[in-house]
């Protein structure tokens, strides 16, 4: 069965590093709805409007959609900031016989306000707006127990939390 592994948490958390792993790892393919964004000339540190985000991730489904139907295990990566989002892709994997794992990447905010500071002096990745970002934690709906989110807060080296958690059974 091929899974569909979605990313979870607030930006600057360090999904897309622990989704890059998982792909590279679980021989996945990455698709970043900030790459799609990208590709159609948006930064959403910026912010986006809703309807744009909405065709972002109309394009992120037909992606994953279609790798899953090729046999092809996806990581998906946003921050699904919103439970009815989650649902969503949830919906993909089961239309497309896949299994979903949702997988919450927990960091305090003083982690990711740090991570900020740092990205702001290295500028290795485009930067969130303060308003953005504030705008954003408020309203990111957590994942609650009845998704069975699979929690990364990097207690564990990545290579050996991936192995011990997504190992295909």
């Amino acid at each position: 069965m091929t899974r569909l592994f979605a990313m979870c948490g607030l930006s600057f958390s360090g999904k897309t590093t622990l989704a890059r792993a998982i792909a590279r790892l679980a021989g996945a393919e990455y698709i970043g709805l900030d790459d799609i964004n990208e590709e159609r000339g948006l930064r959403g540190g910026e912010g986006i409007a809703a309807d744009e985000w909405e065709k972002t991730s109309a394009i992120a489904i037909e992606r994953a959609g279609a790798l899953l139907d090729a046999g092809i295990d996806v990581v998906l990566d946003d921050t699904l900031c919103f439970r009815w989002l989650r649902a969503r892709y949830a919906a993909v994997a089961e239309r497309h016989a896949a299994q979903f794992i949702l997988i919450y990447v927990a960091m305090p905010l003083p982690v990711i306000y740090s991570a900020m500071a740092r990205n702001d002096a290295s500028a290795q990745r485009h930067p969130i707006r303060s308003d953005v970002f504030e705008m954003h934690a408020c309203s990111f709906e957590h994942p609650a127990s009845d998704e069975r989110p699979v929690v990364y807060d990097r207690s564990v080296p990545v290579e050996e939390w991936i192995a011990s958690h997504l190992s295909k059974d």
